[in-house]
């Protein structure tokens, strides 16, 4: 009999630590925060879960749709890929215990990225979050639109003008285009103070006053993300 107890003492002690190696972190990362994000770089945080550490991970939203997760066992550095094709993600980072921040450098002007942070334990099985502030998409900055130009012989007329430009390769969702008697843009115009603009390439601006001078500038928005601006003349 005390035989027997001391096999199932030994099998339970096997399947509690079989039980802790194996099991997901019981509660994941969540609450991604970003800031200082520009083109090609962004600042990231977390709220740590109760694992031994975290892979933070970039995917573009874009094409990931389902997003492939880090195998179990394995063991990720900044710049390892996981998975392939349009799904694969990219380790930014892998923070161990007491770490919950990093830094994204390297990325794409006006691209739009998903982050999910996969909180793991020692056993390097990882917890693939589904809480609506883990994963988080988050876009950066756009380039500005280039080349402004006013045709001085067919784009200029007693009270308009026609401005043209040429909008960065990511496109983006618009532009903002001030229109001034001052070139500190401290005196805009009516209707363009700023003008948002549709994805296009020209505008006739109306309404001015004849034989007045008139300066303008170009920005390009993407969501809540600005570029800086473009001023006629300075490009």
């Amino acid at each position: 009999m005390k035989r027997l107890f001391f096999y199932l003492a030994i099998l339970a002690v096997a399947f509690l630590i079989q039980s802790e190696l194996f099991a997901d972190p019981l509660s994941p990362a969540y609450n991604i925060i970003f800031s200082s994000v520009t083109k090609t770089s962004m600042k990231i945080g977390v709220t740590k879960g109760n694992g031994d550490g975290r892979l933070v991970v970039r995917y573009d939203a874009a094409t990931a749709i389902s997003p492939t997760a880090p195998t179990t066992g394995s063991t990720y550095i900044a710049g390892n890929t996981i998975g392939s094709g349009a799904n694969m993600g990219t380790v930014i980072a892998n923070l161990t215990n007491p770490n919950w921040k990093t830094s994204a450098t390297g990325l794409t002007a006006g691209k739009t990225y998903k982050i999910i942070v996969y909180e793991y334990n020692s056993a390097l099985n990882y917890n693939t979050p589904t809480d609506f502030t883990n994963p988080r998409n988050v876009k950066t900055v756009p380039e500005p639109p280039t080349n402004l130009y006013v045709d001085p012989c067919t784009g200029v007329g007693p009270t308009w003008f026609t401005a043209t430009w040429v909008k960065p390769v990511d496109g983006k969702d618009g532009f903002y285009l001030r229109v001034s008697t001052d070139n500190g843009f401290s005196s805009l115009v009516d209707m363009y103070e700023p003008a948002e603009v549709d994805t296009t390439t020209s505008l006739m601006i109306d309404g001015l006053s004849n034989n007045t001078d008139y300066y303008w500038s170009m920005k390009t928005y993407y969501g809540n993300r600005t570029s800086s601006d473009t001023v006629y003349g300075t490009n």
